[in-house]
């Protein structure tokens, strides 16, 4: 078994704990964008929440992988 001094695995953690806070960062801006374009815009959202329903699911899917894939490349931008 591999042993590892203290100032590797304090390292270790420290690069863990900076991982998990940037993950509760990213759902906090989520939670406040979304929250705030709630607050600011309540009947566009309730519009806007009717084309969703009314749009078929494939299209839903669609617009859904390529908003995954735009996320992505922006985080792969900033992170690299």
């Amino acid at each position: 078994m591999i042993s590892l001094n203290s100032s590797v695995k304090q390292e270790l953690q420290k690069n863990n704990n900076q991982g998990v806070k940037e993950f509760i960062i990213a759902i906090g801006l989520i939670l406040f964008i979304e929250g705030l374009i709630c607050a600011l815009f309540p009947s566009k959202i309730k519009n806007m929440t009717k084309l969703i329903e009314a749009m078929p699911a494939n299209n839903l899917r669609i617009l859904g992988v390529v908003f995954t894939i735009i996320g992505f490349i922006i985080i792969w931008y900033i992170k690299r």
